[in-house]
């Protein structure tokens, strides 16, 4: 059993509802105006989230009985050849499961860091900045299409969630639309 999915199924499934819970808080979300829908977008991430998280765990727990019929078939066929070949293939799967991982990590803070400095510099500022840091560790290395991609973007969300769907994003300090 692949207890990892499972945990962080897990995990996602509780914040999910913690953030659901806390849109029960927010202010404006059942009066007019802009901040009218405040409440529905979140819940509704966070009843998506829920929802594939209960996929991923369901998913691992039905494959460890696919995996177990799997080993059997394999040790009776297996020829040491075939066995060092899949060790080497496994050392190479481990290395690139560790940059993975670190890139995982670096990927979080920058979430972090990006709701810090939302509040800060606002989303027309912020935004973009936090695309093309995304885009370097992705390992994309054009600046013309790291520019691009990251401005192209922060325009399309723009449009999508402050004009057509009416809400309300972070101005900053600057107060930049």
């Amino acid at each position: 059993m692949r207890i990892k999915e499972i945990i962080v199924g897990g995990t996602c499934i509780f914040f999910a509802v913690a953030i659901f819970w806390l849109t029960y808080g927010f202010k404006g979300g059942h009066y007019g105006g802009p901040l009218a829908q405040s409440t529905f977008y979140p819940r509704v991430i966070s009843l998506g989230i829920i929802v594939l998280s209960v996929i991923v765990i369901l998913g691992e727990l039905l494959k460890k009985k696919l995996d177990k019929g799997i080993e059997v078939e394999k040790a009776s066929s297996a020829s040491i050849a075939h066995d060092e070949q899949v060790k080497e293939s496994d050392k190479e799967r481990e290395g690139s499961k560790k940059i993975g991982v670190i890139k995982m990590l670096v990927g979080a803070l920058i979430c972090v860091l990006y709701t810090v400095f939302l509040g800060i510099a606002g989303y027309a500022l912020a935004t973009p900045v936090m695309l093309a840091i995304f885009f370097w560790v992705l390992g994309v290395r054009n600046w013309f299409k790291i520019s691009g991609f990251s401005v192209g973007i922060t325009l399309a969300m723009y449009v999508v969630f402050a004009k057509l769907l009416d809400v309300v994003l972070p101005a900053g300090v600057f107060a930049l639309p």
